[in-house]
């Protein structure tokens, strides 16, 4: 989803500070308090995720 082009309701929604989790390298992070809509472009929602394993080469 295109954050810079969000209407009513979903701006107010995406505009207050809430908390965020952050999952990447440093698992599990802190959780940090941020406005989705103004630190961020782009929302990308995967509805389903799974661990990473060693491939075999």
């Amino acid at each position: 989803m295109d954050l810079r082009e969000v209407g009513s309701p979903a701006r107010e929604w995406l505009d207050r500070t809430r908390p965020t989790r952050f999952v990447g390298t440093d698992c599990p992070g802190p959780d940090f308090r941020i406005a989705l809509g103004r630190s961020h472009d782009i929302l990308i929602h995967v509805h389903r995720v799974e661990e990473a394993r060693l491939r075999d080469l």
